[in-house]
């Protein structure tokens, strides 16, 4: 009875240990993806306020 028990302990063990790596990995994914995000964003706002700038400087001219 213990062998089985240690067998299925000893897999168990090793599923935790397979999932904690599943977990850590798409934690770093989803990490990737939020400073991704964050880099479109910066990059998107900055394109917005030159696009902005320059509807203003028309709006002045005209």
């Amino acid at each position: 009875m213990a062998p089985v028990k240690v067998a299925k302990a000893t897999t168990i063990k090793e599923q935790l240990a397979s999932l904690t790596r599943a977990i850590e990995g798409l934690m770093r994914h989803a990490e990737e993806q939020d400073a991704q995000n964050a880099r479109l964003i910066r990059t998107d706002n900055i394109d917005t306020s030159h696009i902005i700038g320059i509807q203003v400087e028309a709006h002045y001219e005209a």
